[in-house]
């Protein structure tokens, strides 16, 4: 379920940057480090996952893959809009996804069966909800 939704986040990501405005190289640059930090994360699963079940996306079929995206990352299937993204937009989608995200970890640290399963996404929730901090506080201008 892990490698599943994290190869929909990267998916995800590398669409928004190449609906994104091109001349926004600040917003082009926080794409492309979404979207590297999935791809590290996704290595990271894959070396972790070996013969454990819940990382397997093979067991998951089209439609339960798009069950858990429906039900988990609601903001996967929001209307991007006019071509190409600003940052506005795509900052949100951004937030969105960081959020989805750590709920997401958040969920498989409670299902999790084994310890060392349980402390990765726990580690990954951690990361995402950090990461989700910074976006609102830094990048989007929401802090105290």
């Amino acid at each position: 379920m892990a490698l599943a939704a994290t190869r929909a986040s990267i998916n995800r990501l590398r669409t928004l940057l190449r609906w994104s405005d091109a001349r926004d190289e600040g917003l082009q640059s926080f794409l492309q480090s979404l979207v590297r930090n999935e791809e590290r994360r996704m290595g990271e699963l894959e070396d972790a996952g070996r013969g454990v079940d819940c990382f397997d996306p093979c067991r998951l079929n089209d439609a339960q893959i798009r069950g858990i995206l429906n039900d988990c990352f609601p903001s996967f299937f929001k209307h991007l809009g006019e071509c190409p993204i600003d940052r506005e937009h795509g900052m949100y989608l951004a937030e969105c996804l960081e959020e989805e995200s750590a709920r997401f970890y958040r969920e498989m640290v409670r299902s999790a069966r084994d310890p060392s399963s349980k402390e990765l996404f726990l580690r990954l929730e951690i990361e995402d909800d950090s990461f989700l901090q910074l976006v609102r506080d830094v990048v989007l201008g929401r802090g105290a």
